[in-house]
């Protein structure tokens, strides 16, 4: 059994919309687009769109990939905030369970999609 601690603040964003946009931030060529971010079982292409980070776009949010050296293993660190999804990862599959832990609690009502803001 996986133990996976969160912190949520019980805030969320919403947009009313039906898909948000991110905007990926990454220092690393492996993770340098949005079709290299690992997203796991679940396809989350009717929650939200990764953008480029060169993208002239409107974004909603920005995501970022932070390497961290510290993390062992495929351990992560997720924080989402009112600007910002970081995700500190040291390997690809710490990266999409980073990935899979932010997409578990976003829910969608009607045409309302609603981001808890926290982390673990």
């Amino acid at each position: 059994m996986k133990y996976k601690e969160k912190y949520l603040t019980g805030e969320y964003l919403s947009f009313k919309k039906r898909a948000f946009k991110l905007r990926l931030e990454s220092r690393f060529i492996r993770f340098g687009k949005p079709v290299d971010v690992p997203y796991g079982m679940k396809n989350p292409r009717h929650l939200f769109d990764i953008l480029p980070g060169d993208t002239e776009e409107m974004c909603d949010l920005r995501l970022r990939h932070v390497f961290d050296r510290g993390i062992l293993g495929d351990g992560f660190r997720l924080e989402v905030d009112r600007e910002l999804v970081t995700i500190h990862a040291s390997c690809r599959r710490g990266l999409r369970y980073g990935m899979e832990a932010f997409m578990e609690h976003i829910v969608m009502r009607a045409d309302t999609i609603f981001v808890p803001l926290g982390g673990n």
